[in-house]
């Protein structure tokens, strides 16, 4: 049938035909978050390590964005895809580094001191909600009835994993709710980056572009902290936790620029369904913690609701 209407008295009209992602597109999209989740899973457990380690993690935030940043420009350099920031960049890269990237980690790791782990992640889990709900309230996505679906299983099955350790020693109300601004901030920031993404920048332009603003505002947060970056200082087991936390950084950067853009914000947050599912794996590789029958099978839900999460990408 032709997509138009050839009526004389009314003129033309468009019918609008809903258009699923091809297959190989959902098979992109599908592995893009799974890659992401996995990389999440893998810092969330190296970051563990760093802490162990005492390595101090504003100054070694900073020293892995500045070698990050150079490397990142220097592709763009090789590839020919360098770029002049213009004050319409400057004024995407600002909040978007802020929220996405420095604000919600202060907020993760100034929590850490007063709200369990198990808390921590369990509100951390709640990202995709956040996501979901600014998105639909700015409609800045078209969100279909198998994606609302999968996203409320997601956030089901991450919880039920998280939810019997969550509240061994319950924190401070007052902690808990701060502890909510870092999911709600990054869902700012993630809704943000998708809706006002600079037209002529492609995903790893603006991952250069985060990485460059975030070495430049960690620079006054280290002063600030007080805190030195002495290589020498670090055991072994912290120089590999900060290598392979750095490895992940970048493999974040590249990896969530392309999936905001190819998938939207939402899905993109989806990813912390399959981080859930990793920190389980990965638990039980580096510290010996046995996940349970009833974590399995939630971690299974949480691989079934991503299946309904990448119905349509943004």
């Amino acid at each position: 049938m032709s997509p138009y209407d050839a009526s004389p008295d009314s003129g033309p009209h468009i019918i609008d035909v809903p258009i699923r992602p091809s297959r190989p597109k959902q098979a992109v999209l599908y592995g893009l978050v799974l890659a992401l989740g996995t990389g999440y899973g893998l810092q969330y457990a190296s970051a563990r390590m760093m802490g162990l380690e005492g390595v101090q993690p504003m100054s070694a935030l900073l020293v892995i964005h500045v070698v990050l940043a150079g490397f990142f420009t220097a592709f763009l350099v090789l590839s020919g895809k360098l770029f002049v920031p213009s004050l319409r960049h400057f004024a995407f890269f600002l909040p978007v580094t802020v929220l996405v990237n420095l604000g919600q980690l202060a907020v993760e790791l100034i929590a850490a001191h007063h709200v369990p782990a198990g808390e921590l992640t369990l509100i951390m889990s709640l990202l995709p909600i956040f996501v979901f709900g600014i998105a639909a309230a700015f409609r800045t996505e078209r969100l279909t009835g198998r994606k609302t679906f999968g996203i409320l299983l997601g956030v089901a099955a991450s919880s039920a994993i998280l939810l019997p350790s969550a509240f061994g020693s319950p924190a401070q109300l007052s902690w808990v709710a701060f502890t909510f601004l870092a999911p709600v901030t990054q869902a700012i920031g993630l809704v943000f980056m998708g809706r006002y993404w600079p037209k002529d920048l492609d995903p790893l332009q603006v991952a250069t572009g985060n990485l460059v603003m975030g070495g430049l505002l960690m620079i006054p947060v280290t002063v600030v902290s007080g805190e030195s970056f002495d290589p020498a200082a670090f055991s072994a087991a912290g120089a590999l936790a900060t290598v392979v936390f750095a490895f992940t950084m970048a493999a974040e950067f590249v990896i969530f620029t392309t999936l905001l853009r190819r998938g939207g914000a939402v899905l993109a947050s989806c990813a912390d369904f399959i981080a859930v599912c990793a920190g389980l794996v990965f638990g039980y590789m580096l510290f010996g913690e046995v996940p349970t029958l009833w974590m399995g099978a939630a971690a299974l839900l949480c691989l079934l609701a991503l299946r309904f999460a990448t119905d349509r990408p943004a």
